[in-house]
């Protein structure tokens, strides 16, 4: 559990029966010199849920009338619609978060325009861009083609989300086929056009698993376009999962730019994923 609240970690305790138990002492020194709160809470599985609403309740009680809540990644975001699989987890995360009743949310990088829609005075905070400038200054800085880069969207829901930001390099947008009940992608393409000046394809996009999205991604770009040098994936969150998928071992996939808002960087053992701490 990771949650912070003016820059302070909550500590949450357990009962042998795995009930949270939150010690109040530490809360009032916190809280003191700020007329408004500040929680970070960062998701590692649902007992944050039951914890989050245990804090937020807390300092109700206590007289904190404005308290503002982040969220470096916002769980449930996959099930942002009704589906025939599955139920439309997300609404409900964010009808339970509504009800604690924040001042502000702030979300970075949301997986769909949905999260903000359905969370009350919510705003997105922008990961992607900051990972790739970065990413662009330690991959390319030193090679002779530091100009010839070009941004590529695996699917449409990525180029909606980030085509705005970076209108000024080459594009390449994705189209892929989804089976709904196993997840696999069935097909996909990719669309645009380079020209061998291009060395470098940053692929973009919000959230990894295992990966096998960019792997296919990757190894469609290299067979369009076999001149390149490099493809470098830039997710906003990356899941623990890709250490048991094959995005390591992949000789398409020269490295991983990703932030600390599901990883931590001592629990990783992969120098191709590469974790900025942004967060904590």
């Amino acid at each position: 559990t990771m949650i912070k609240l003016n820059g302070h970690t909550i500590p949450f305790d357990e009962y042998p029966n795995r009930e949270s138990m939150l010690s109040i002492a530490p809360i009032l020194p916190i809280i003191g010199p700020f007329e408004e709160q500040q929680i970070m809470w960062k998701y590692e599985d649902d007992r944050d849920i039951w914890r989050l609403l245990v804090l937020k309740k807390h300092l109700d009680e206590i007289g904190c009338r404005k308290v503002r809540l982040a969220i470096p990644y916002m769980p449930y975001s996959r099930m942002d619609r009704p589906n025939p699989v599955y139920a439309f987890t997300l609404k409900t995360l964010c009808n339970l978060i509504n009800s604690l009743g924040f001042t502000t949310v702030t979300v970075h990088e949301p997986h769909s325009n949905m999260t903000c829609a359905l969370l009350d005075r919510s705003t997105a905070g922008d990961v992607v861009s900051y990972l790739l400038k970065l990413a662009v200054k330690e991959v390319i800085t030193d090679s002779p083609f530091t100009d010839n880069y070009a941004l590529c969207f695996p699917d449409k829901g990525a180029a909606e989300r980030y085509a705005g930001r970076f209108a000024c390099r080459p594009v390449l947008v994705c189209d892929k086929v989804r089976n709904f009940s196993d997840g696999r992608i069935t097909d996909l393409t990719v669309n645009g056009a380079l020209d061998e000046k291009t060395h470098t394809v940053f692929i973009l996009d919000d959230l990894c698993s295992k990966g096998g999205t960019f792997i296919l991604t990757a190894e469609k770009v290299k067979e369009k376009f076999p001149w390149l040098s490099r493809i470098v994936l830039v997710v906003a969150h990356c899941e623990y999962t890709i250490m048991t998928g094959g995005v390591p071992a992949s000789p398409l996939i020269n490295a991983v730019y990703t932030s600390n808002s599901i990883l931590e960087p001592s629990r990783v053992d992969c120098p191709k994923i590469k974790i900025n701490n942004m967060f904590y």
